[in-house]
């Protein structure tokens, strides 16, 4: 079960016996040593316990005379040594007995012998009572006869039996009765086991390399415990927590490089203090003053030599105390005056430069000290002008602004929610109102293109004809609406031309087309003013300080003009806008850009209390970091809104509407610089220009494609083709109006590309030249200034000249009509978009002067 420590024992020293017990052992000795060969080859416990052996050393005689007889006449009674497996070196014993030992080897010889008859008349093995009433104390060399004893014994019953079948009674059977078993019955288990493992029927459960790496010639009882190989450091390890265990072993590591470990520590030292002993071995040793005191004054008198010392110490147990060489340095060889005053000088240089420091740091202590009087001395004065008083009332002026900005805070964080929830009703309204029209716009489009059309015109089937009523009622109602609007419309156009004298000529197809019944009015207005009467009355409940612009402005200004550094540096220009965004929505909510008669942002409340926080008395500077409160509260809050009402209110189509809102963004954009394309709203807000311009492209643009025929016969068909034409080039004007606002190459190719060549110029060849001198004027004028100056100076756009062929095709027209007024019209439209190309063709083909 368990290994069994090696214990070295003694040799017992045997040359005290007499004569008459020599020849005895003479007689018996080759008998025993042969017993000691078998017994020292087979179990290597055994060698463990008695000492190491080896066979190549001679045997030690007990006397000159029995060597020399020994020596000339061989004797069969020579000890036999015993060679081992691990060990190379060795000391020879030879083993006598006494005859009391060989009277107790026989007595146990024959115990074993009846044993063993037993065993074979199949009685019960057991522990007799008399055996363990006899308490027998043997010293190490009876012991030893007694094992090999019964170790041979053991042999000669295996040899009798030849390999028979073993005693049932088993050492399983014996623990089932619940027998104890002896140390002769272990032994035999434990060879049971060993000749199992030889024959290769028996798979142990543990490791089996060293059986199998132990020769079987020299070893014929395998122990359990030798060939155990397990280490304690191989087992595995079933902590979870791997990182704590490699920390914990990296400390002890590192511990263990630091402070030494135990004994290999210990045994280092030694090994160190053997080499210096070594290496100063021819000198005198001196002790050190830490050594040992005893040993220092042992060695100085002179009592002992230093090797007797050392044996004392070991004997002792004590440690030896370290020296170190005494030796002096060398001197150089010839010292003069020079040197000597040159290390002076030296010294003297260092001593100068360490009091120069000295004298530094007791100047600043000093100085420091006199600093803290005279603070201590302010601090203690308790005027109104003191420091003390000072810091109090700042101290108190900072927490009650403090106060003040978590309960305006938390007023804010009650109120916002509604703000947002008021204004989005407000803008979802008025998105519901411009739906509703775009709609009918929609409609009376499809209406005038399936009038206009003779295709279209097929007599319903008599099983339609229900459905067909019903749609043709609806229709008419629309149509009579429509034209209920163009009447009224028309109407007032003549009224004003009539009271501010006559103005330019309208065109069927440029009005927004935006009126509305008045019952529609009267709902939109009261469900509008019911949402803004709301939103007046959210603060009624909060004081003043809490509910206007101006009031919570007048706190941090205060604190501005009082503490100027400490407002800086909490900045306070940054929080402003988004502390004071609340409020600003909430007066916006009834603030509408794309109406004609809006508010301008300017004289609203808030925007006149911004504008002069910080400018009063004398605290005005040029640099203030506050001037740029209003431009940020325009990126942050005003244009946010603008985006709002640009994706779900506003209608590319009504020129009254893209007017409003182009004029409102260009005046912002010059009024404040940072309202660029770097920032995120703003440019936000330019996408969804372009995005809702895109949307107004599919949906509102439609050309009608009328033969030549049908467009002199039908009168509704030219009306309606003339009305498209002109609704897309006013289209196409509100496109161009947010020039300078959307880079050039999507406003190309938005108001080029994608309206003029795509649908405007289809309807001017669908026209012919009658009247195509004022559309065309109506779209050249609309083109912004700085695309008109090409680098090259004599070409026009690219995207321009599918409408320079087109106004070559009219010239060819008029000058069959013989129309001069017409062909020099188009002449001065071509000088004027720098298509001066086709302008020298047609003035050197109708013979017209080129125009300055």
């Amino acid at each position: 079960m368990f290994k069994k420590p090696r214990r070295h024992f003694r040799q017992r020293n045997t040359d005290g016996d007499g004569s008459d017990e020599d020849s005895e052992n003479q007689d018996d000795s080759p008998s025993i040593q042969s017993q000691n060969v078998n017994h020292n080859t087979q179990s290597k416990g055994n060698q463990n316990t008695f000492g190491i052996l080896t066979a190549k050393a001679k045997p030690k005689l007990k006397n000159p005379k029995s060597n020399s007889n020994k020596s000339t006449k061989p004797s069969s009674g020579a000890p036999i040594s015993f060679e081992l497996d691990e060990e190379d070196e060795g000391e020879i014993f030879q083993v006598k007995k006494s005859s009391q030992s060989r009277k107790l080897i026989k007595r146990l010889k024959k115990e074993s012998k009846q044993d063993a008859s037993a065993k074979k008349n199949g009685e019960s093995m057991s522990y007799s009572p008399q055996r363990d009433e006899v308490s027998i104390v043997l010293n190490g060399d009876r012991a030893l006869d007694m094992d090999l004893d019964s170790d041979c014994e053991t042999d000669k019953a295996e040899g009798s039996e030849g390999g028979a079948e073993k005693p049932q009674h088993s050492f399983k059977s014996l623990l089932e009765r619940g027998v104890i078993p002896d140390a002769n019955l272990i032994h035999l288990a434990r060879k049971k086991r060993a000749q199992a493992r030889e024959q290769g029927d028996f798979i142990p459960l543990d490791d089996t390399k060293k059986v199998d790496s132990t020769p079987k010639s020299t070893q014929r009882l395998v122990r359990d415990d030798d060939n155990d190989m397990s280490d304690e450091e191989d087992r595995i390890d079933f902590t979870v927590n791997s990182l704590q265990r490699d920390k914990q072993h990296m400390k002890d590591t590192f511990m263990a490089a630091e402070h030494g470990s135990g004994s290999d520590s210990d045994h280092d030292r030694d090994w160190e203090q053997q080499q210096i002993s070594k290496v100063v071995g021819g000198r005198e040793p001196q002790p050190q003053v830490s050594g040992n005191a005893d040993y220092t004054s042992y060695y100085s008198m002179g009592q002992a030599d230093p090797s007797q010392m050392v044996s004392d110490y070991g004997q002792s147990g004590e440690s030896m105390p370290s020296y170190q060489s005494m030796e002096a340095k060398p001197l150089p060889d010839t010292i003069n005056i020079d040197q000597v005053k040159r290390s002076l000088v030296e010294r003297l240089s260092n001593l100068q430069i360490v009091h120069r420091v000295h004298t530094q740091e007791r100047d600043n202590v000093q100085t420091g000290l006199l600093q803290s009087k005279q603070s201590t001395a302010e601090l203690e004065n308790k005027g109104p002008d003191s420091v003390l008083s000072k810091l109090n009332a700042k101290y108190t002026f900072m927490q009650q602004i403090r106060s003040y900005v978590r309960d305006l805070l938390g007023c804010f964080n009650e109120k916002y929610t509604r703000i947002c929830e008021l204004d989005f009703a407000v803008m979802s309204l008025a998105k519901r109102r411009s739906a509703t029209l775009c709609k009918r716009r929609q409609d009376d489009i499809k209406d005038e293109a399936s009038d206009s059309s003779t295709i279209n015109k097929i007599t319903p089937t008599q099983t339609e004809m229900p459905v067909q009523k019903r749609q043709q009622a609806i229709k008419a109602r629309r149509v009579a609406d429509r034209e209920a609007r163009r009447t009224r419309r028309r109407q007032l156009r003549q009224a004003n031309r009539t009271a501010t004298g006559p103005k330019e000529t309208h065109h069927d197809g440029m009005s927004s087309d935006d009126e509305e019944s008045k019952s529609d009015i009267i709902k939109y207005q009261t469900d509008r003013d019911k949402l803004i009467s709301e939103s007046q009355s959210l603060f009624e409940d909060v004081i003043e300080d809490f509910s206007t612009v101006s009031e919570i402005l007048e706190r941090f200004e205060e604190w501005k003009r009082k503490y100027t550094d400490d407002y800086n540096d909490a900045y306070v220009g940054l929080c402003l806008p988004k502390l004071l965004s609340p409020l600003i929505k909430l007066s916006l909510i009834s603030w509408n850009p794309l109406e004609v008669n809006c508010k301008p942002i300017s004289e609203m409340s808030w925007f006149r209390s911004v504008a002069m926080f910080g400018h009063t008395g004398s605290t005005y500077t040029a640099s203030d970091p506050d001037d740029q409160l209003i431009p940020m509260i325009v990126e942050k809050v005003l244009i946010p809104k603008l985006t709002g009402y640009v994706d779900m209110v506003w209608d590319p189509v009504s020129k009254t509407q893209t007017h409003n809102l182009a004029t409102l963004l260009h005046g912002l954009v010059d009024t404040y610089p940072t309202l660029n394309t770097s920032s995120k709203n703003t440019a936000t807000l330019l996408k969804s220009i372009s995005l809702r311009i895109n949307v107004s492209l599919d949906e509102d643009t439609f050309m009608p494609l009328f033969a030549n025929d049908l467009l002199l016969k039908s009168v509704e068909a030219r009306s309606f083709l003339h009305r498209q034409i002109w609704s897309n080039i006013k289209l196409y004007q509100n496109i161009l109006q947010f020039s300078c606002l959307l880079s050039d190459s999507k406003l190309r190719h938005l108001a080029l590309d994608s309206l003029l060549n795509r649908y405007i110029m289809l309807g001017l060849q669908c026209a012919g030249p009658d009247g195509c001198l004022k559309r065309i004027k109506a779209v050249t004028d609309a083109l912004p200034s700085h695309w008109l100056k090409t680098p090259d100076g004599e070409k026009a756009l690219p995207e321009l000249e599918n409408l320079c062929r087109f106004i070559r095709s009219c010239a060819k027209a008029f000058h069959q009509s013989n129309n001069r007024d017409e062909l020099k019209g188009l002449l001065r439209v071509l000088v004027s978009i720098h298509a001066h190309d086709h302008a020298t063709w047609m003035s050197e083909e109708f013979s017209l002067r080129m125009p300055k």
